[in-house]
């Protein structure tokens, strides 16, 4: 059987390559940035209309979220629940303003771990939400599908 060889960074995903670089570096690295703004540009590019608007907002909360960046996830959440709500789509608006609550305490959780306990809370509070913030993306869609 070949040995399987690691992925390089040129293979991964725009989004990986972001997610992995701030989880290391953070978000004022120059490199960083360079990448969330590569990543913002092409996500707007993609944007059609405000269902697109709405779904970018919840993947830079993930991308935030992910990176370790709660409090610019929370934020991206609350816009992006704010839009919903001005789009009469309340229970989903709701749905994003209780996951923001979430993030609020898994970022306290978070900031009081050592790093043994915030590579746990990672597996398993960190990834279930990305999970979770997924599925309202794909629940966002199917609504607008339906106008």
């Amino acid at each position: 059987m070949p040995e399987s060889k690691p992925i390089g960074p040129e293979k991964l995903s725009l989004t990986a390559r972001l997610i992995a670089r701030m989880r290391k570096f953070g978000f004022d690295d120059a490199e960083s940035q360079r990448l969330f703004k590569e990543w913002s540009e092409q996500k707007e590019l993609e944007s059609k209309d405000a269902c697109d608007h709405i779904t970018n907002n919840v993947e830079r909360a993930i991308v935030y979220f992910a990176s370790g960046y709660f409090e610019g996830a929370m934020q991206d959440l609350e816009d992006a629940a704010i839009q919903l709500f001005e789009e009469h789509h309340d229970e989903l608006s709701n749905d994003l303003r209780d996951i923001a609550d979430n993030i609020r305490l898994v970022s306290e959780a978070f900031e009081a771990a050592d790093e043994t306990g915030r590579k746990e809370i990672y597996k398993s509070r960190i990834e279930k939400g990305i999970a979770i913030l997924r599925e309202v993306i794909t629940d966002i869609r199917k609504v607008y599908a339906k106008k």
